[in-house]
């Protein structure tokens, strides 16, 4: 931990206290990420010129990234966006 956060967590008693802290303060990002990695999926259009194969391994990228970032992918996926 930086020591900038350290010292905004010194009068925090529990751990929970500073994890539920930290979520709050980097829970905004996570909702970035989540929402940058479902918009790389909708967004991607193979390109005239990229071989097919090129183009799997570039949306098994996206969908590792979406996965890495919590996302779980369903027929309501889009809508909710």
């Amino acid at each position: 931990m930086s020591s900038v956060l350290q010292k905004q967590h010194h009068n925090f008693r529990t751990a929970k206290k500073i994890m539920t802290n930290l979520e709050d303060l980097l829970g905004g990002q996570v909702a970035l990420a989540r929402q940058s990695a479902i918009t790389n999926l909708m967004n991607s259009q193979q390109k005239p010129d990229i071989l097919v194969k090129e183009h799997m391994f570039k949306l098994m990228g996206f969908f590792a990234e979406a996965k890495g970032n919590g996302v779980e992918l369903d027929v309501n996926t889009q809508i909710e966006i």
